[in-house]
């Protein structure tokens, strides 16, 4: 829910609130989801727990293959989103960042996710068209 409401903080409720400052122009056209494990600290100490120690994945299977200090994935959007759609770029991201790093088949996972963002299903038996 953290990375809903940061996508809805900074593409509807940031512009607004600068909307003084910014360019009369100026229009929200990209989004991106990043986690990341720095291997050091901000006093330049190391820490040595990987990202999947950090971020619980486990949900979604295993993966295949070591997964990197950072994952991430970015979107064009065509303005600023509503709650909904965020919720929908969070489990594109996260099917995304999981197919990325090796998860072979993280449907289980993602099905869980979109029921815990409210959204609807799909329905395999409606070939992927959302129930409703």
């Amino acid at each position: 829910m953290i990375l809903r409401d940061g996508l809805l903080l900074t593409t509807d409720t940031l512009p607004n609130v600068f909307a003084d400052i910014l360019p009369a122009d100026a229009d929200v056209t990209q989004a991106e989801v990043h986690f990341l494990a720095a291997e050091t600290d901000g006093n330049n100490r190391n820490r040595p727990n990987k990202l999947l120690q950090r971020l619980d994945l486990s949900s979604l299977g295993s993966a295949t293959r070591d997964v990197g200090p950072s994952m991430g994935f970015a979107a064009r959007l065509s303005g600023p989103l509503v709650e909904r759609e965020a919720a929908e770029l969070v489990a594109e991201a996260i099917e995304y960042v999981a197919l990325a790093s090796g998860y072979l088949d993280p449907r289980l996972g993602i099905a869980r996710l979109r029921y815990e963002l409210g959204m609807p299903q799909p329905s395999p038996a409606l070939g992927g068209v959302e129930a409703r």
